[in-house]
């Protein structure tokens, strides 16, 4: 093999410092942001069973999940397709290609969604009656598909601002503005005497308002760019791109429902309740993947394009390590104070501590593993992260059945557990077979030591002053475990990778204060 030349050796420095400046920069605005939605969806949730109690609430998740189905069928997986055209024209700054890729697909699913809306318009009454037997359900599913529209078409704007790198624009409207707002809307209708008609009409005006500003700042972005190139779309492409992550987008939801609804089968509904708040705070473990994921996905298209795959292996290596070390904080944090903070939803909710250790363990992994499945995705294998999709699912499903009659919700939570990890070595395994690319590195052990060394220290203590009936304590000792990981991640010497990252943050730090 012909080895590089010092010019070449720089440039790919140049362009790794580049690109590693561009995701640590947007990385504290999606993680932030999605941090924010979570807590402001989680305080929204509290507010609304309080007002509108357990009956009417049960109604609005019912028509909530039809409305999340009718919207995956409505975008037509093209709001990953407009992700990655938009990514890769933008790289070969081919407007007349990001302009059509983002008319095409915009004009689509707004046909489509309006479609889908009346057919559920007309459909609430025999869904009503013949398959929740809830007469609230007609007028809960009418208002809310009101906002489908604007909720499908503002998800192709949100991905298309994505695509452009404009991460910070997409995290605020849609991690901040949209679940605020719907807050905000909530709790002025529920003064207006509004029960559950105020969750409805706050949920469709918040999808409005998310409509109109993600239009608004893509046409200003738009209008920057060109102000008179045609648009050119190539329809075939994105169509193929797409059509199977429609699939895999049915085959997600089902992913992440089917454990509560085979769950409400075997067991009492006051078990399911103890294993959804379990399944809600292990959320928290993949919050940096999810935020990474925001920026790394049009980079990885961008680069892939450009045929940089050595750049592209090294972000995604420095990138799955940044993830683990933040990740393994949290799964530590959770797993160490289980109880303490499953009681803060009431002391029925501490059964599910075992339950929580499981499904932390699988989550972890999960964020482990990295952008493995948005590398597969991006890199042009859509047909794959479809079957990968089908057979998790398929995988929850049997697991379930097998153990959930016999273990409950412990049974549940050991069949997605395993089903979870299972699917990210196939995807490592699949990665390294089509790219001859994986996300590790040597240095990948040292955040894995450090948590280790950090939770015996808390753990060594605990066994002297017992904080599980402490809040106070639990607070103390969880301060103890986050110093004691910084100080051994340091301790174990961090790498130039790190240290260029870490002078990035603390420039950013400097400019903010």
């Amino acid at each position: 093999m012909k080895k590089e030349s010092l010019p070449q050796q720089q440039l790919k420095k140049t362009l790794f410092e580049h690109e590693i400046s561009k995701i640590a920069k947007n990385a504290g605005y999606s993680g932030s942001g999605i941090m924010a939605s979570y807590l402001v969806g989680f305080f929204s949730s509290i507010i609304v069973t309080r007002v509108i109690g357990a009956n009417n609430y049960g109604t609005f998740l019912l028509a909530n999940s039809i409305f999340s189905i009718s919207h995956l069928v409505a975008t037509l997986g093209l709001d990953q397709g407009v992700l990655r055209y938009v990514s890769l024209y933008s790289a070969k700054n081919d407007q007349a290609r990001v302009n059509g890729s983002i008319l095409f697909c915009s004009r689509v699913t707004l046909v489509a969604s309006i479609l889908v809306a009346v057919i559920l318009f007309f459909f609430a009454p025999l869904l009503s009656n013949k398959v929740f037997q809830e007469p609230n359900f007609i007028i809960a599913l009418r208002v809310l598909i009101i906002g489908l529209p604007f909720f499908a078409v503002a998800g192709i704007y949100l991905t298309s601002l994505q695509g452009l790198q404009l991460i910070k624009l997409k995290t605020l409207i849609d991690m901040v503005v949209l679940p605020l707002s719907r807050l905000v809307f909530i709790l002025i209708l529920f003064l207006l005497g509004f029960k559950l008609l105020g969750v409805l009409w706050a949920t469709v005006l918040s999808n409005v308002i998310c409509f109109a500003l993600a239009f608004y700042y893509l046409q200003k972005k738009r209008q920057e760019l060109s102000s008179k190139i045609d648009a050119i779309c190539e329809k075939r492409q994105i169509i193929t791109f797409s059509s199977p992550l429609f699939f895999e987008g049915v085959f997600f939801i089902l992913t992440n429902s089917i454990d509560i609804l085979m769950l409400g089968y075997f067991v009492s509904s006051a078990e399911v309740g103890v294993y959804g708040v379990a399944l809600k705070l292990c959320l928290l473990v993949i919050l940096p993947l999810t935020a990474f994921n925001m920026i790394f996905a049009p980079i990885i298209s961008n680069l892939y394009s450009r045929n940089e795959k050595k750049t592209l292996e090294k972000l995604f290596k420095t990138v799955t390590k940044w993830i683990s070390t933040i990740s393994l904080a949290v799964f530590f944090i959770l797993a160490l104070f289980a109880k303490p903070i499953l009681s803060i939803f009431g002391q029925d909710f501490v059964a599910g501590a075992t339950v929580l250790l499981i499904l932390l363990f699988s989550k972890f992994i999960d964020a482990a593993t990295g952008s493995v499945g948005y590398v597969l995705k991006m890199s042009g294998r859509p047909k794959i992260n479809m079957v990968n999709s089908a057979l998790l699912c398929i995988s929850i499903i049997i697991m379930n059945l097998l153990l959930i009659p016999k273990y409950g919700i412990i049974g549940a939570a050991m069949g997605t557990a395993f089903s979870v990890i299972m699917l990210n070595i196939i995807r490592l395994f699949e990665l390294y077979y089509f790219e001859k690319i994986h996300p590790y590195k040597k240095s990948f052990v040292k955040p894995l030591v450090s948590g280790v060394f950090a939770a015996l220290i808390v753990y060594g203590l605990g066994l002297f002053f017992p904080y599980e009936e402490s809040a106070f304590l639990s607070l103390g000792f969880t301060m103890i475990f986050i110093t004691a990981y910084v100080m051994f991640l340091i301790l174990f010497i961090l790498d130039d990778e790190d240290k260029y990252i870490l002078t990035l943050i603390g420039k950013r730090i400097r400019v903010i204060s």
